[in-house]
């Protein structure tokens, strides 16, 4: 019986946000990000090459020039990986468009993506807690974090996001090899993986540290044969030949600033991962409360969190463009989200009154950035997005939902929304209220 209980949760784990992911996909508004991918599939499909037409470029600005030829600037990745769904679209437009079921099939694709790794933050969890506090990290990576906003949109952070914390389940079930191949396909999805690799070769002895670079590189060699095919060398990349920005891509760091856009991306009103996600400062406390016996794993997932913040503190472009919050964050989510079982596990009374609240926040700020728009106004570090522009859309009805148009009647979006929002936080609720779920942790 409690086996069939675990069974139950873990399938929830995956289905509850898939559902959810796949009724506030976008489909009405685009930026350059998703555009470049959408240019870049469509020429690997159909013209079965990685450049494009000028007209074609035009559509986004993160497009690179090599010797007058247009490709996209970013890594290939999310535009190869989701080529079976755009293939689809594709197929059913007849023609290249921006905004047809090319978009909206490889949206599809990423949420099937972040729903996969919602199943893995509970599969990650329950190797060191029980059912109830790993189904609360679950639902705190799904619902209560930028996981979901992003998961609606065709960006690159969900689908690296995958494969970095499939590496980590591996990690933890002792298959070096397996964590290290998740990990070099994660690389030609998003080429700022390769620094999860430090923190886990920290964590692995000498052996397993050398199965996983043997597993690294029999997946990560497909990046740089990318690479030679598009530009003649292994290490030429996308974005060296960028034409908004400078091939020397080491002139794109700064060390002046750094600290203050490390407070920016951590507390910033504008995009200040705790602004967006207040539940995850619960995160460290939960490390805080492993130290005794889980150091060393608490000690990972601090440093893999540290890792990419840390590296983006020193980034020019900081603040990720036009976007919702801090989105270059969202493959750190799930090492906060992780240790949040522990927190939840110790807590009593007032303590879990707060982890209570700060998910239900949570969840209301990323609801309206998922229905309303991820590519939010811009502003100044002090500017809110969930309050100061994505909640007058809400009011106004306006929604980029796949399933209504912009010009929704405000009384029924509101309805809308709050139902979204009955789903994601009574359920989960009265499911972490069942005096079953007493399972213990799997043995570590």
């Amino acid at each position: 019986m409690k086996q069939t209980n675990e069974r139950v949760y873990r399938t929830i784990s995956f289905v509850l946000p898939f559902l959810v992911y796949s009724l506030t996909l976008n489909a009405l508004w685009a930026s350059d990000h998703p555009n470049s991918l959408l240019d870049l599939q469509y020429a690997l499909l159909v013209n079965h090459t990685a450049f494009f037409p000028q007209s074609v470029a035009s559509n986004s600005v993160d497009i690179s020039v090599y010797k007058d030829h247009y490709t996209s600037a970013l890594a290939p990745g999310s535009a190869i990986l989701s080529a079976p769904f755009g293939a689809l679209g594709i197929a059913l437009d007849k023609k290249f468009t921006l905004f047809g079921y090319e978009r909206l099939f490889d949206e599809l694709f990423v949420a099937l993506c972040a729903s996969i790794s919602s199943f893995l933050v509970y599969s990650v969890s329950r190797v060191f807690w029980g059912v109830r506090p790993s189904f609360l990290s679950s639902l705190s990576f799904a619902f209560a974090s930028l996981a979901w906003p992003y998961a609606t949109v065709f960006f690159q952070h969900d689908i690296a996001l995958l494969f970095e914390v499939c590496s980590l389940y591996f990690v933890l079930k002792h298959k070096p090899k397996s964590a290290g191949f998740s990990l070099g396909i994660a690389l030609i999805v998003d080429y700022t993986s390769a620094l999860f690799a430090l923190p886990i070769l920290w964590y692995l002895n000498r052996k397993r540290a050398f199965g996983f670079v043997l597993g690294y590189l029999s997946s990560s060699w497909t990046t740089f044969a990318y690479n030679y095919l598009v530009f003649g060398n292994p290490f030429t990349f996308p974005e060296s030949y960028w034409i908004e920005g400078s091939r020397y891509l080491l002139s794109r760091f700064t060390l002046v600033y750094a600290p203050i856009h490390f407070l920016f991306l951590s507390f910033s009103p504008y995009r200040g991962l705790f602004a967006f996600s207040p539940i995850l400062a619960f995160g460290f406390y939960g490390m805080f409360l492993m130290k005794s016996q889980l150091k060393k794993p608490a000690t990972l997932f601090l440093l893999l969190f540290l890792v990419n913040i840390v590296f983006y503190s020193f980034w020019d472009d900081w603040d990720g463009g036009l976007c919702y919050g801090p989105r270059f964050l969202v493959e750190s989510l799930p090492f906060l989200c992780v240790p949040i079982s522990c927190a939840f596990e110790k807590a009593r009374g007032v303590l879990k009154m707060l982890i209570s609240v700060s998910y239900a926040y949570s969840v209301v700020v990323q609801a309206l950035g998922a229905l309303t728009s991820v590519f939010s106004k811009s502003g100044s570090v002090y500017f809110y997005q969930p309050l100061e522009f994505n909640l007058h859309m809400l009011q106004k009805g306006v929604f980029t939902t796949w399933w209504m148009n912009t010009n929704f009647v405000p009384f029924f979006a509101k309805v809308t929304f709050t139902t979204v929002l009955i789903f994601c936080l009574i359920i989960p609720f009265f499911m972490l209220q069942a005096r079953h779920l007493c399972l213990k942790a799997e043995v570590f």
